[in-house]
C-alpha cells in the first residue's frame, strides 16, 4: 500500500477510535455531556477539529504522504520529535485550559479520546514540517494543502457551529466567541500562518534546509 493511502487510512482510524472513546467517556453526545459532565460544552459531534481532522485532514496527508515516504529518515525522525512537543504544548497548555468542556480536553483535563488527539496533531504536525520545510514540492499540491487547511480552521475553531448556534440556539452549547476570544484569535492566527508559509513555499519550492 502505497505511504499517501496508509497515511489518509490512518488518519480516519484514529479519528473513528476518538469518536469511540468519547462516546465511552459520555462525552459524544450532547446528552451525555449534559448528564454526565458540565452543563454547557463541545460533545464530540459538535468538535470542529475532530470533524476537519475526519473529513479534510486524509487528503492532506495522501498529498504529503510521497514526500515522507522519499524523505531522509533522519528528518522524518527530528519531524516526529518536534510534532510531538508542539503538540504536547498545545495540549497541555492551551487546549486543556480552555473555558468549555469538550470530547477532547477543558477545565483543565485532557480526556481519553483527547489523548488520541494529542498523538492524531503530533503526527500532522510531523507532516506538515517535512512537507513545507525539507520537501521539493509541486505546486498543485502546495495550493491544494492551502485550500484545505483554509476550509480547516474556521471548522477547527468553531466558526461554523457558533453561526448554527446563533441561528437554532442549542440549549447545550455555550455562545462560543460571546464567552471566550481565544477561538477566533487562534482562527485569525491559523489562516494568517498557512498563507504566509504557502506563499513561501511558493516562491521557494525546493527545500528550505
Amino acid at each position: 500500500m502505497e505511504s499517501g493511502l496508509l497515511m489518509a487510512l490512518s488518519s480516519v482510524g484514529m479519528m473513528l477510535l476518538s469518536l469511540s472513546l468519547a462516546y465511552f467517556d459520555n462525552r459524544l453526545f450532547p446528552g451525555q455531556m449534559m448528564m454526565h459532565h458540565a452543563a454547557k460544552g463541545f460533545p464530540g459531534i459538535a468538535n470542529g477539529a475532530l470533524w476537519g481532522n475526519l473529513m479534510l485532514m486524509p487528503f492532506v496527508f495522501y498529498i504529503i504522504g510521497p514526500y515522507w515516504d522519499h524523505g531522509n529518515p533522519d528528518v522524518a525522525r527530528s519531524a516526529i520529535i518536534l510534532g510531538t512537543v508542539l503538540s504536547l504544548y498545545a495540549f497541555l497548555f492551551v487546549y486543556r485550559n480552555g473555558l468549555q468542556d469538550d470530547a477532547w480536553a477543558g477545565k483543565g483535563e485532557i480526556h481519553p479520546a483527547g489523548i488520541v488527539a494529542m498523538v492524531y496533531s503530533a503526527m500532522l504536525i510531523a507532516a506538515f514540517i517535512v512537507f513545507y520545510v525539507y520537501s521539493d514540492a509541486k505546486r498543485t499540491d502546495i495550493w491544494t494543502i492551502w485550500y484545505l487547511l483554509a476550509l480547516y480552521f474556521p471548522l477547527a475553531n468553531h466558526l461554523v457551529f457558533d453561526a448554527l448556534n446563533e441561528r437554532y440556539g442549542f440549549v447545550w452549547c455555550p455562545r462560543i466567541f460571546a464567552e471566550e476570544a481565544r477561538p477566533m484569535l487562534m482562527f485569525a492566527i491559523g489562516e494568517l500562518f498557512i498563507t504566509l508559509v504557502t506563499a513561501l513555499k511558493l516562491a521557494f519550492p525546493k527545500p528550505w534546509l
